[in-house]
Parts: structure tokens; sequence; C-alpha cells
């Protein structure tokens, strides 16, 4: 995942919250390097998943601290996440529907039985037991 697809919410409600005067003074008031303060300067936020952590960290729920930026974010979040899942299982299927194909010898668009997609395969062979 790219940096730019990664949900953030801006640096100053968390910032005001520390009372930092810098970012090197932010960044030892939540215990980390300065260089992911100026990271997420650079990058327009903090990432959601940090944002959770410090806020509560700090003794507050991350709402308290962003407000509906957090609500929204983490619905935004939440339908990225539902829409990848649906792009992973598609896919997936994708990929099962291909290997299908190769193993039954069929071109795209052909059945088993060398019909077009569209028509109705009327030739089922059910299996019978002894």
């Amino acid at each position: 995942m790219k940096a730019s697809d990664i949900l953030r919410l801006p640096v100053q409600p968390l910032w005001d919250l520390v009372h930092a005067e810098n970012a090197g003074d932010l960044a030892v008031k939540l215990g980390i390097d300065r260089s992911s303060v100026t990271r997420w300067i650079k990058h327009g936020g903090i990432p959601l998943a940090r944002c959770d952590a410090f806020a509560v960290e700090l003794g507050f729920h991350p709402m308290s601290v962003w407000g509906d930026e957090w609500y929204d974010a983490e619905v935004l979040d939440l339908a990225n996440a539902e829409k990848r899942e649906q792009l992973s299982r598609d896919r997936r299927n994708a990929g099962r529907r291909r290997r299908r194909r190769e193993r039954d010898g069929t071109a795209v668009g052909e059945t088993s039985e060398g019909t077009a997609s569209g028509e109705l395969a009327t030739n089922c062979v059910r299996a019978r037991r002894p």
C-alpha cells in the first residue's frame, strides 16, 4: 500500500492536546522519532491506526481528539476495507475460473461441453453409486 493510499488525520489536534512547541517536542511527548512527525506533516497527517494508538496511550478516545473527522475516517476505512476484500475475492474467483478452464481445456466463453457460455448446457452427467 502506498503512503498516498493510507487514511490520515491532521497532526494539529494531537499537537494541541500535548501542548507541543515543535515537531521535536511532539515526538518526545509521544515517545517516537522526530522523523515520524516530519513524515506525518509531509504526507498530510497521521495514519489512522496510529491516531487510535496515540489517543488511547494518552488516555483519550480518538473521537475526543479528532471529533467527527475520526468517525468519518473510520467509516471510510471500513468501506475501503470492504472494497479491498471484494476485489480480493474477485481476483481469487477469476484465478479459480482460469485454472478450471485450463484444467478442462475450455476456452474463455465456452463451457466444458463446448457450447457458448450464454447457452444452457443440457448434457449434465450424474455420478452413479455402485
